[in-house]
């Protein structure tokens, strides 16, 4: 009975100290990409200040305009599209 318990303990012991060199090596990998995301986002958010001050220019002549345009370039559909998002509003709901 006590052999058997031994062994039993030691097979857990064994699977814990694989999974902890597991939980070391994830650990390690989530480290660089969790820098990496930082990196991106440090760079990212320049830009999205930029756009978020370009949207506060925004006038209702630049709207009007590009309603008239009848097909607008893909280009053009997308910023719309980035605008809305920035301005919190449904796409294609015409609000």
């Amino acid at each position: 009975m006590i052999t058997t318990n031994t062994a039993i303990v030691e097979g857990k012991q064994e699977i814990a100290g694989a999974k902890e060199e597991q939980l070391q090596v994830d650990s390690a990998r989530i480290a660089i990409e969790k820098e990496e995301a930082e990196a991106d986002l440090s760079a990212a958010i320049p830009a999205l200040e930029e756009a978020a001050e370009a949207l506060n220019n925004l006038r209702k002549e630049d709207i009007t305009e590009l309603k008239s345009f009848a097909k607008p370039n893909i280009n053009v559909q997308k910023v719309c599209e980035c605008v809305c998002i920035l301005k919190a509003k449904k796409v294609g709901t015409g609000t």
